[in-house]
């Protein structure tokens, strides 16, 4: 008779256990899955469990290259959305004071300034946006076919 595997040891152990009822039919569907991954029936619960908790929702490292590089992309654009609304006070300052004294005040050119370079922060994360959703429908239509 083969050997029966267990799960591979996770980090801090595993302190938490369930128990879950199965109906006859159920049980001979789980054992004979544990069998064809030469696991136990429990290592072969936990590992499905795991899976399914954490299919689309796990860790960045679990959803694959173009996932975390949408993350990245998404935390490059959060910045420039506070950067933005930074400028957005900025130049509620500068408004103020054209419309007091008439005058553009050199702060209007840096305002400018901080609005090009953000124009470009978004500009470059979109283009890496573009670039991963590319990627992400090439690998989709090679994985159709």
């Amino acid at each position: 008779m083969a050997r029966v595997g267990n799960r591979s040891p996770a980090d801090g152990g595993r302190p938490h256990s369930v128990v879950v009822t199965f109906s006859d039919m159920e049980m001979a569907q789980v054992a004979a899955a544990a069998a064809r991954e030469g696991l136990t029936r429990t290592s072969w619960l936990g590992d499905a469990g795991v899976a399914a908790a954490t299919s689309g929702r796990g860790p960045a490292s679990s959803w694959g290259e173009v996932m975390q590089q949408l993350m990245g992309l998404r935390a490059e654009l959060m910045d420039a959305r506070r950067l933005a609304r930074n400028i957005g006070g900025n130049l509620n300052d500068v408004a103020r004071a054209v419309n007091a004294s008439g005058d553009v005040p050199v702060a209007a050119r840096r305002v400018l300034e901080l609005v090009e370079r953000v124009v470009k922060r978004l500009d470059s994360a979109v283009a890496g946006v573009d670039e991963a959703t590319a990627s992400a429908r090439r690998e989709r239509l090679r994985g159709s076919s």
